[in-house]
């Protein structure tokens, strides 16, 4: 099976789980909106905090600052990966409360 029907399956079995999914009050969604905009926030202060502390760590130990302030690819990917996840997640429930 490649990937195209693979994509187009996941794609009929989201749409079957939304159409008989209930569609939440204004007072669930709001809450629910709260909370993954705190989520959101929480990535992003998280990831300073470890961006801070890989910048005086990285100075402690090896005694130079100029390649402290690069992150490392690793790094970074899980930073993006985190806060699109977090996103995507926010999207999909705005859609699905307005759709």
């Amino acid at each position: 099976m490649g990937l195209y029907d693979k994509v187009k399956e996941f794609l009929r079995d989201v749409r079957w789980v939304v159409s008989i999914s209930e569609k939440p009050s204004s007072k669930e969604f709001n809450l629910v909106v709260k909370f993954l905009i705190f989520l959101a926030f929480a990535a992003g202060v998280i990831q300073f905090i470890f961006y801070v502390a890989n910048v005086y760590m990285t100075e402690y130990l090896s005694g130079s600052s100029i390649a402290a302030y690069a992150l490392s690819q690793t790094q970074e990917a899980v930073a993006v990966v985190s806060s699109l996840v977090v996103i995507f997640a926010i999207l999909i429930y705005i859609v699905i409360k307005l759709g």
